[in-house]
Formats: structure tokens, C-alpha cells, sequence
């Protein structure tokens, strides 16, 4: 039995829409060359509907968000498609 002054192992809440988003806005390919950032810039301007993400890229930024699309793609890709769309309002306000 834990006394109160044990720490208790509290499972951490993985917020699938919120790494999207830090994933669209900061992933670098190099210093200061934001990849998906600009992508979302182009998209909106050429009036595309699609962004493409390369697989690699989500491995290199957080295996989390990796896991989840393989575990459970149909609720990952929501999550994605509205990180996709809140990325869109700031970038282009």
C-alpha cells in the first residue's frame, strides 16, 4: 500500500492533435528551413486540399505520433486533419 508521501506512476495523456500541430509548425529539415510550414503556406495559396507527410519525418520528430497512426489510423488522421486546419488559420491570419 502507497503512503502519501509515495509518488504514484500516473499513465502521461498523449494529445494526438497537439503533437500534429507542434509537428506542422516547428519540424525543421534544417535550421530555420520550416518544411511543413511553408508546405501549408503553398497549400493555401494553390487552393490544394492535401498535404503530404513524409513517414520519416514523423519518426524522426516523435515515434509517438507514429504509433498511434498504425494503432489507431482512423482516429489519428482526424486528429491530424484538424491539426491541419488549426495550423492553417494561424499561418495564413
Amino acid at each position: 500500500m502507497n503512503s502519501l508521501n509515495e509518488a504514484v506512476a500516473v499513465p502521461e495523456i498523449f494529445d494526438v492533435q497537439s503533437a500534429f500541430e507542434s509537428f506542422l509548425k516547428s519540424f525543421q529539415v534544417k535550421k530555420g528551413e520550416f518544411k511543413y510550414r511553408e508546405l501549408i503556406r503553398q497549400m493555401v495559396l494553390r487552393n490544394q486540399r492535401s498535404l503530404y507527410v513524409d513517414f520519416d519525418d514523423l519518426l524522426i520528430y516523435d515515434k509517438r505520433l507514429v504509433e498511434n497512426l498504425i494503432l489507431n489510423p482512423a482516429n489519428t488522421m482526424e486528429s491530424a486533419s484538424k491539426a491541419l486546419l488549426s495550423v492553417m488559420k494561424v499561418e495564413n491570419a
